[in-house]
């Protein structure tokens, strides 16, 4: 049985854990399932249920008590009621003809658990075994061989790192790097006059980068974040002042000079993915190394992939995709070009809290593990506290503050 999961399914377990460490459960209930499962396709919820995923969380959060202490293991084991789900899910999976258990079959489960908690919220929005049935007789199961799941097969240091987090505290900063120089800004401004009274935005920003830190830039919407960043992209010209990768001063160069400089030198995540939707998520990461006319194969692709976690996610397309997912596809994309600078303009101001804590832990392990250079524009306080250096984006000008006063 154990070895017939879909690779949705064994996602919800992984969720599952995290819910229940979350709520300081020694163990996964079944309703840490069912908060696995919305979390991992709020979409098949609402399809196969017919009720907001929104409503059947808030009345299970309502009901949890959360404890003092949170559980630590990355191996929480299942309750004696979510063995039973499992069982009851490949009952269902085979009474429809399926040959893999998948969310659909959990989740009749837990209905056929009766006096469980999760199956009393589903019962008191209307959500009845029947119904649910009838919904999923009527989806035939399509599973490549790529999306068939172990359960144990889930990164554990993923998890681990949350478990961390959520017991011990945030991790801790580490001092910012003071090495090689790899931007140097000075005397940075940006006015626009070409509508009414000129408008200055940036107002004589100076700012070294080291190899290797992660700086946050915070500051009320209309700040100039977005700018900021746009102009240390090249996507924009500032109005004067000047911006040197090493020794490269990119606005020197011609407009064809300048794209490429930009598609080789800066990789950019945004708020919104931005994924060409008719393309896999292997040809949307390659997509940068394309254009520049660079065909070396799909390999770097697939590696940068894996490492986001998204080896078994190659060619699907960012409608297949949740959006966590599509993030960490972002992200391996910004990395194709190996760039002196990685610019991240709200990268989790998409997602839900949970999925946009798993997109940032990825982020920071990666920067760490590459060494990269990176500067990321956030209102969330709790990621600009564990950047290496924090400043504050006000009246044009930028300042350096403390962590804590965030």
């Amino acid at each position: 049985m154990f070895e017939r999961y879909t690779e949705k399914a064994r996602r919800v377990i992984f969720f599952a854990r995290y819910e229940a460490s979350t709520f300081g459960s020694p163990e996964i209930a079944t309703e840490h399932l069912l908060l696995g499962m919305l979390r991992e396709d709020q979409g098949l919820m609402q399809q196969v249920t017919g009720t907001s995923p929104e409503v059947i969380r808030d009345q299970i959060v309502k009901g949890m008590p959360v404890k003092e202490t949170t559980a630590t293991s990355v191996d929480l084991p299942l309750s004696q009621e979510c063995k039973c789900i499992l069982a009851y899910g490949a009952e269902e999976a085979e009474r429809l003809r399926h040959w893999h258990i998948g969310m659909e079959h959990l989740l009749l489960g837990i209905l056929r658990e009766e006096g469980a908690f999760a199956a009393q919220a589903l019962r008191r929005n209307g959500v009845t075994l029947d119904a649910v049935r009838n919904a999923c007789s009527n989806v035939r199961q399509q599973i490549s061989q790529e999306e068939i799941a172990y359960l144990s097969k889930f990164p554990k240091e993923i998890l681990q790192q949350l478990l961390a987090q959520e017991t011990q505290g945030q991790i801790p900063v580490e001092p910012a790097v003071r090495g090689e120089e790899a931007v140097k800004i000075e005397g940075l401004t940006k006015i626009y006059s070409d509508v009414g009274e000129p408008l200055e935005i940036l107002r004589g920003i100076d700012l070294t980068l080291y190899k290797g830190e992660m700086i946050a830039i915070v500051g009320q919407s209309g700040s100039g974040k977005s700018t900021f960043l746009h102009i240390l992209g090249t996507i924009d010209r500032p109005s004067s002042g000047s911006i040197r990768f090493g020794d490269q001063n990119p606005f020197a160069l011609n407009a064809e000079e300048l794209a490429k400089f930009r598609r080789r030198s800066i990789g950019f995540v945004f708020q919104f993915h931005n994924l060409l939707p008719e393309f896999t998520a292997l040809e949307n990461v390659l997509m940068p190394r394309l254009i520049s006319g660079n065909h070396s194969g799909d390999k770097l692709g697939v590696e940068l992939l894996e490492l986001v976690g998204l080896g078994h996610r190659l060619k699907h397309r960012p409608a297949e995709l949740s959006g966590g997912e599509q993030q960490r596809v972002a992200i391996a994309r910004a990395l194709v070009n190996s760039p002196l600078l990685i610019l991240a303009d709200e990268p989790t101001g998409a997602l839900d809290s949970q999925s946009g804590e798993l997109v940032f832990q990825l982020f920071q392990k990666i920067q760490r593990e590459k060494n990269l250079t990176s500067i990321l524009a956030t209102h969330n306080a709790s990621i600009a506290k564990r950047c290496n250096r924090l400043f504050r984006l006000e009246n044009g000008r930028l300042h350096e503050i403390n962590q804590q006063y965030v």
